[in-house]
């Protein structure tokens, strides 16, 4: 990837640095011509082009995890609650799937079916990131 810059003008009193890219796999490097403003934004935005298809398929995954555990959506979503995240920085924790299974496994969270739902979630690692995009 070829990375260019250019001095564009924001308004009639500024300009900025904008970055560029030539690249030859159909990333649009110009940003529809108006650039980026950081060289690790075009790079960010570079490698979503490039894993965009690996990103989908994840999210597909995740979305079909959920739909076919009812039970685990419901729990996900009440413990990533807005609720929940404010007692949390109120108490100066982090809310994550570790977390979560920490807490079912003291027995902080009921559920019916305790061990396989800490399976299920354990199980479902890869997937986690999506998870927390999707609900």
């Amino acid at each position: 990837m070829k990375i260019t810059t250019k001095q564009i003008k924001t308004n009639e009193f500024e300009t900025e640095i904008r970055y560029f890219a030539e690249t030859n796999d159909g990333f649009d490097g110009n940003a529809q011509g108006y650039g980026y403003k950081s060289i690790e934004k075009l790079k960010k935005a570079h490698w979503f082009y490039k894993n965009k298809g690996k990103l989908r398929s994840m999210e597909h995954q995740a979305k079909k995890f959920l739909k076919s555990n009812p039970e685990i959506k419901k729990l996900l979503n009440d413990y990533f609650s807005a609720d929940n995240h404010i007692y949390a920085l109120k108490n100066r924790e982090e809310l994550s799937f570790d977390g979560l299974i920490t807490e079912l496994r003291d027995g902080n969270w009921t559920v019916e079916n305790r061990e396989e739902t800490i399976k299920k979630i354990e199980e479902s690692k890869h997937l986690w990131k999506s998870i927390l995009y999707v609900i």
